[in-house]
């Protein structure tokens, strides 16, 4: 909550923390979204062809081929969104202004390498949440990562007459099951800003956000929901910006009507 204005739509209850439903601001980690039928081969850090592959330190081993999981909620397909969004984090600080989380992922079969999450969300003095996640390796050898955030966020009007603007170069085209098509047939080059009215069935990836310097007459209309980089914010005045960070070039737009906890 920001100047009395609720703007994240998360969980109303423990009892619906439990759920996972939504995975509302989930930390997604040590990847985000979908894995192909639930694995991943150990060939995206690990090349059999070569003795003296990447490392930090010595090799920790031995590597599966191929890293199979099994799905925590049967809600939900194997593998989705990583490993710690049902994890407690461990509060280092908690003030009026931040609030910062530390989790140590263990070595896992799944996930052989070890990792400090560090996760924190601060106020600024304009109003605007600042965000941040970042994960430091403390295995011995180079790991696979990709990190995310899943919110949602509440509108001040009804889904319907929100207007969504994406600042990004392409759109991810992927297959019935939401998994990216291979190679470059994954990406389909759009006009920037993606325009257009919301659907609550929205599943869509975007890539190559645009840094905000980068972008002329971005100021959008009353009501519109933007879609920028750098940092989350709400524009009381009735549109909010929803800035990714210029080291970060993914987002995915999915909305949370059909929910069943609302």
């Amino acid at each position: 909550q920001i100047a009395g204005t609720e703007f994240i739509d998360g969980y109303l209850s423990e009892d619906e923390l439990q759920t996972q439903d939504g995975f509302r601001s989930a930390v997604l980690a040590p990847w985000s979204d979908r894995l192909c039928d639930g694995r991943y081969s150990s060939a995206i850090y690990k090349d059999d062809s070569v003795d003296d592959r990447p490392r930090i330190g010595q090799s920790p081993g031995p590597f599966a081929a191929d890293h199979i999981f099994s799905a925590k909620n049967p809600k939900y397909e194997p593998g989705i969104h990583g490993l710690v969004y049902d994890k407690n984090f461990k509060v280092v600080e908690n003030s009026s202004e931040a609030l910062r989380l530390e989790l140590h992922l263990e070595s896992e079969p799944g996930y052989p390498f070890e990792l400090l999450i560090s996760v924190s969300f601060e106020i600024t003095p304009d109003g605007d949440l600042v965000t941040r996640i970042s994960a430091q390796n403390q295995s011995l050898i180079a790991c696979p990562i990709f990190i995310g955030w899943h919110p949602y966020f509440l509108l001040d009007g009804p889904l319907g007459q929100a207007d969504l603007r994406i600042y990004g170069s392409s759109v991810v085209k992927t297959d019935d099951d939401l998994i990216p098509l291979p190679g470059n047939a994954a990406f389909k080059p759009i006009q920037s800003p993606a325009p257009g009215k919301v659907s609550t069935y929205a599943d869509v990836g975007y890539t190559h956000l645009k840094n905000l310097q980068d972008i002329e007459h971005c100021n959008p209309p009353t009501g519109a929901i933007t879609s920028l980089d750098g940092k989350a914010s709400r524009d009381f005045s009735g549109y909010a910006h929803l800035n990714t960070g210029n080291r970060s070039i993914h987002m995915y737009v999915n909305f949370g009507d059909d929910l069943p906890l609302r």
